[in-house]
């Protein structure tokens, strides 16, 4: 995998203004008509499902994910002011389960890791704007095992 391999989902994320892939048809609330308690997203004081939208003032997307029993379950994605994606992940049952992706405002991977129960779990890579690797971490169950740190272009 190379750094300009970008999950599926998140590429049809960044195409549909709409709909996740794979997410069921459900209610689709703003963020702010939610209320959180803990880790609980609860709409009228009940556990939601259903999908999750925030906007910037002006209206463009910032974020949207999905939500099972008011925990998040499924793709989340985050974009910049300007559309393009900023972050993806993805949770079952309130827990970070699958890729943990970070972009640049241009677009390119910036950071990739794997969450296995809420905890990073395998080789954590991340790039400096230049495209140049940054750092490849691994981890085993949320304890870092290794850490190499790499300068970029000009640094010591």
């Amino acid at each position: 995998m190379n750094r300009y391999t970008i999950p599926l989902a998140a590429a049809l994320l960044t195409l549909s203004g709409t709909a996740l892939a794979g997410e069921p048809p459900s209610a689709v609330v703003p963020l702010s008509q939610l209320q959180k308690d803990g880790d609980v997203h609860l709409l009228k004081g009940a556990p939601f499902t259903g999908t999750v939208i925030d906007t910037y003032p002006d209206g463009a997307r910032k974020a949207r994910f999905q939500v099972v029993d008011g925990k998040a379950n499924g793709a989340w994605a985050e974009w910049y002011p300007d559309g393009v994606i900023r972050f993806y992940s993805e949770w079952r049952a309130g827990k970070g389960e699958g890729p943990f992706v970070y972009f640049y405002p241009n677009g390119e991977i910036s950071e990739r890791v794997t969450a296995h129960a809420d905890l990073w779990d395998g080789v954590a890579e991340g790039w400096h704007p230049d495209g140049t690797k940054a750092f490849e971490r691994v981890y085993q169950a949320g304890t870092a095992l290794s850490d190499q740190r790499f300068p970029a272009d000009g640094e010591e």
